[in-house]
This record gives structure tokens, C-alpha cells and sequence, in this order.
């Protein structure tokens, strides 16, 4: 992972892309899942722009590589550049 530069938000927006719904999460916590894959991804309830933790980040990655959302490739260009992959 190369930047620390991606927010909250930006992480909110892809997935979001990806098809994973925001759900209810007791606590200071937001919770994001994905039914078909059983993917879930918890982040702290922060401000949009604040940048995202490396443990989050890391938490990320084998959240969405492993439930087959995206190649790491493909995520490590998200961090890299904060922009939303596109699908081919």
C-alpha cells in the first residue's frame, strides 16, 4: 500500500462501486456487506475527509481481495490514486 493520502470517504464511495450496502453497526463503528460474497468491512465512524489508517487499509485489502471484489492491482491503484477502478 503506497498512500495514506485515501480517506474515509473515498473508501465509503468505493464501496459503494462495489455493491457493498451500508448496514446498521452499534457503536462507533460503520459497517458495510456484501450478501453474495459474505464480505463485511467495519471502519470507526470518522469524518469523510479524514485519511484513512493503515490497519483499515490493511483490513481492506483482504477484505475485497479475498471475497473476489477487486485484484490487488486494481486496489493498490485505489490507494495509489484515490480513484474508483474501472471495470473492463
Amino acid at each position: 500500500m503506497m498512500s495514506t493520502q485515501v480517506t474515509y470517504g473515498q473508501l465509503e464511495r468505493l464501496f459503494a462501486a462495489l455493491g457493498l450496502e451500508r448496514t446498521s453497526c452499534e457503536g462507533r463503528c460503520h459497517a458495510y456487506y456484501h450478501v453474495a460474497s459474505d464480505t463485511l468491512v467495519l471502519l470507526p465512524a470518522a469524518r469523510a475527509d479524514t485519511p484513512a489508517r493503515s490497519a483499515d487499509l490493511l483490513s481492506i485489502q483482504r477484505a475485497l481481495v479475498q471475497g473476489g471484489h477487486l485484484d490487488e492491482q486494481s486496489l493498490n491503484e485505489f490507494l495509489v490514486t484515490g480513484s474508483l477502478p474501472v471495470a473492463h
